[in-house]
């Protein structure tokens, strides 16, 4: 009966999950396959020195934006509110179907079949 009571910021707190960075969707689209082959493949097919130089810069700008994001979460969070939060939680979802409808339609094309 005590756990039907509690709400969702009591669960997460007894869960130890206190950062909203730290959630199953984030964390796969960061840190995945994905994320770690990508940046191994285009470095194969970067031209020469100058063009891996612009890659590492690529790199570092994403990490450090990504660092920076996860940094001012909770200045973000005051900022947008509840409701913001929940609609570009919505936006990330809808960014998120996009990506994997592209990834079944690059594979369906990949193997000839469209």
């Amino acid at each position: 009966m005590r756990r039907i009571k509690t709400n969702g910021r009591a669960h997460r707190k007894l869960a130890g999950v206190d950062n909203p960075a730290v959630a199953p969707l984030a964390m796969p689209l960061l840190a995945g396959p994905g994320a770690l082959a990508t940046p191994l493949v285009v470095a194969e097919q970067a031209a020469g020195v100058p063009m891996f130089l612009l890659l590492c810069s690529g790199a570092a700008l994403v990490f450090g934006s990504t660092y920076l994001f996860f940094v001012w979460a909770d200045e973000l969070f005051s900022c947008i509110g509840g409701q913001g939060m929940k609609i570009v939680t919505r936006i990330m979802r809808l960014l998120l179907a996009f990506i994997a409808i592209q990834f079944v339609v690059d594979g369906i094309k990949g193997a000839g079949l469209w």
